[in-house]
């Protein structure tokens, strides 16, 4: 099962996440920011997933399905069927709706938000930077769970989004191999983040479950093959561990697609581009 949009993002994010590493000894930095994470405490996605899921008797239950928030315009593309004009003329509002979703988020709530690969390297962030951190500062202390969604495998990644307040992190297993992705799953620990480890073929879920990730997401992207996408998501999920969470994230899907997809036995879905 390939993903071409996903494999591009993780080979963009790497590459950022490699830059920002080497541009500097970042070590005492990620000493630092540990300590600092050491007071704090992890939110646990199950939590959220409860309080979220509802009984419907229509649909015998109703699956929670989570935004993920981005406001580029290139990588809302990346994820929406929407044209390229109608995104540009709606990207100056996205940003700010990004952060009135964080601020008035209700306690208890799950949000996801992407951001741009390098997005410390735009010329929009020295804006941008301090406004998000205040949001997602009012998050956490609503006891909102934000999870930094992206298909990231750097130690770097993880780091950046502890150090910007985010309290969820997703880690894509990628090329990683058994003990890098272990690893990571450990440092999201020490930073006080709620992994989330998703896959996207079957070569990455055998080897995701042989680690302790306590969450795990399927990827499902129609665009990229819907017969080919859809198969490995139902062979997938009943490999997934009765202790995981069981979660799908995808992306262009009308509300009829997020009701079907929802009874295949997943307990949340995220949904991309939002």
């Amino acid at each position: 099962m390939n993903h071409p949009v996903i494999d591009a993002l993780t080979q963009l994010e790497w590459a950022a996440a490699q830059q920002f590493w080497n541009s500097e000894d970042r070590s005492v930095w990620k000493d630092d920011l540990l300590r600092q994470c050491e007071t704090r405490a992890i939110l646990a996605l199950k939590k959220f997933m409860a309080n979220n899921f509802t009984e419907d008797k229509s649909n015998r239950t109703a699956v929670p399905v989570f935004p993920a928030l981005m406001w580029d315009t290139d990588l809302r593309q990346c994820f929406t069927r929407q044209p390229a004009e109608t995104i540009q003329l709606q990207n100056s509002n996205h940003f700010q709706l990004a952060l009135d979703t964080l601020s008035e988020s209700e306690p208890g709530s799950l949000i996801g938000m992407m951001l741009r690969p390098g997005f410390w390297m735009t010329d929009s962030w020295p804006a941008e930077e301090e406004q998000l951190r205040s949001a997602l500062k009012t998050a956490r202390a609503n006891e909102t769970l934000v999870f930094r969604t992206g298909f990231l495998t750097h130690q770097a990644d993880i780091l950046l989004a502890a150090d910007l307040g985010f309290t969820g992190i997703q880690i894509h297993a990628a090329q990683l191999d058994l003990y890098e992705l272990q690893m990571a799953l450990e440092l999201a620990r020490d930073c006080k983040l709620c992994p989330l480890v998703s896959v996207s073929n079957p070569a990455e879920m055998e080897q995701v479950v042989q680690t302790d990730a306590p969450h795990i997401a399927l990827c499902h992207f129609p665009t990229d093959g819907q017969e080919l996408s859809m198969r490995f998501v139902q062979q997938a999920l009943p490999k997934i561990p009765n202790s995981c969470s069981r979660l799908l994230i995808t992306a262009s899907c009308t509300e009829s697609d997020l009701q079907l997809l929802g009874r295949l036995g997943f307990q949340a879905i995220i949904h991309l581009g939002e």
